[in-house]
């Protein structure tokens, strides 16, 4: 009977010994960095050890020997974030991430062919992975457990790259200190003289049950591939967020344009790999004085063309000023939408001009805001100045206005209804029996019409309305009880 199992998967273990340090390291590597937890450093840079400051200092000793040292506190809050932000990359690769305190575990089976074949699959990953300048270890092997085991030694890659379908001869040389069991249980096989897995691992399973515990042949059934280890798959992210750290602060914000493309093109990774379109973003950049400013940037059809996001968020950025020096640029993607096929026609003057006429709307409001660039609605209101709305401006298919249009079942429109209303009725000066509007006269050119409407609140419309002409204009009159006196309201383009 052999040891190893064919299981027909492949599993990657990553694992992540300082994400936090790494990742207030990732805009200066060389940078002289700790952190702390109360008093005593938990996590030291390459740069601080080599001038002698360790983990398990206290602050007087490391800026003694390192004057220039500078610590930031141990949060985990942001440990969580940062390995919930990783396991949502790796979404990149395979649907099949299991995530673990400073470890992820995916599998790979599923996604060798996209990938054509494991060499190129893992070169991508660790391109990526170089990319956002972290430190990592990587176990490769057909099962979870082995991949984890090769995740805590330092393994090349390659080498287990070479054997990951057979690990024997990788893991079996290994101390057992690494076996995940109870920590009973080692030490117990120490005392009875084993030190290497292979010994372990050449003894009868049932032998070894009874004098140290069904926990280490459980242990090595799940090692091996003789039974299944229980791996939980994290649900599918509705959502996307990446970010970028500064240990000196950008002030300027033609700075900021380069790391922000940097981001957008790794959301644009993000949405092809996932078959996601995205309607709303919203950038965050944190100063070195914890102050927060945000920039929000929204189309009216959700898409994946990050180079418009671009754009937009450019257009926004001119109306930008920056009141601190940034150290932190993170882009934020709250609810994203499965992306759906969409045909077209081979002529383009026959394409619907919706969509071009949804981003010419969207550029226009990374400038102006929902009260200088609107569009008016109609409500079904019997007082023709409360019959409009200010609306926001929607580009509509050439199906939508088919449907807005009035049917002849529906009537004519009521005259009274002006196109265009004024933003306030003007008054209308009354001189005999003549009306007159900005010094030329106005003649009716239809009879009253009296609308009593809104009695049932305290701003009770009483009005008679009617149209008038002015040279070759038509205007919307009526005449207000309350106030005794004539009003235009509107104007009826012709």
């Amino acid at each position: 009977m052999t040891r190893w199992q064919s299981t027909g998967q492949c599993w990657l273990c990553l694992r992540f010994p300082a994400l936090v340090l790494d990742y207030w390291l990732s805009g200066s590597p060389d940078a002289c960095l700790a952190l702390h937890h109360q008093d005593q450093l938990v996590s030291v840079s390459p740069a601080a050890e080599t001038v002698g400051v360790q983990v398990g200092m206290g602050f007087t000793s490391a800026l003694a020997l390192c004057p220039d040292l500078q610590l930031r506190s141990y949060e985990p809050a942001l440990q969580s974030q940062l390995h919930t932000q990783l396991a949502h990359w790796a979404y990149s690769f395979t649907p099949h991430i299991h995530t673990e305190p400073e470890l992820l575990l995916l599998e790979l089976s599923a996604s060798l062919r996209l990938f054509h074949g494991l060499d190129q699959l893992m070169a991508q990953i660790t391109a990526a992975l170089d990319a956002r300048n972290l430190r990592w270890r990587a176990g490769l092997a057909p099962t979870a457990a082995a991949a984890r085991l090769l995740a805590q030694t330092d393994l090349p890659l390659m080498q287990q790259l070479a054997r990951w379908q057979q690990p024997g001869e990788l893991i079996e040389p290994l101390p057992l200190a690494l076996l995940d069991s109870p920590e009973r249980c080692r030490q117990r096989l120490a005392r009875a003289g084993f030190q290497r897995i292979a010994q372990v691992l050449d003894q009868p399973r049932a032998a070894l049950g009874k004098r140290f515990g069904e926990g280490l042949v459980l242990a090595l059934n799940q090692l091996t591939g003789a039974q299944p280890m229980p791996v939980p798959t994290l649900p599918m992210p509705q959502a996307f967020e990446a970010s970028r750290v500064f240990m000196y602060g950008l002030s300027d914000v033609a700075h900021l344009q380069p790391v922000m493309q940097q981001l957008l093109d790794e959301f644009r990774q993000y949405l092809l790999r996932h078959q996601q379109v995205c309607q709303q973003l919203c950038w965050r950049f944190v100063a070195e004085d914890k102050s927060v400013q945000t920039l929000s940037v929204a189309v009216q059809q959700a898409h994946a063309d990050t180079g418009e996001f671009a754009g937009l968020s450019q257009l926004r950025m001119e109306q930008l000023t920056l009141t601190a020096a940034v150290e932190i640029v993170s882009l934020q993607a709250p609810l994203l939408q499965a992306a759906h096929n969409r045909t077209g026609s081979l002529f383009r003057e026959l394409q619907d001009n919706n969509e071009d006429l949804a981003r010419l709307a969207d550029r226009l409001y990374q400038r102006f805001d929902e009260h200088q660039l609107y569009c008016l609605g109609r409500l079904a209101e019997p007082v023709p100045e409360y019959s409009q709305q200010h609306q926001r401006v929607q580009a509509l298919t050439q199906a939508r206005v088919a449907r807005l249009r009035p049917t002849p079942a529906q009537g004519p429109l009521d005259p009274l209804h002006c196109p265009w209303l004024f933003p306030a009725p003007e008054p209308v000066a009354l001189r005999g029996d003549a009306l007159y509007w900005r010094g030329q006269p106005l003649e009716p050119v239809t009879e009253h019409r009296r609308i009593d409407s809104r009695w049932w609140t305290r701003e009770r419309v009483r009005r008679d309305y009617c149209i008038a002409r002015q040279a070759s204009r038509f205007y919307q009159c009526f005449f207000c009880h309350r106030q005794q006196r004539w009003f235009v309201s509107g104007c009826y383009v012709c």
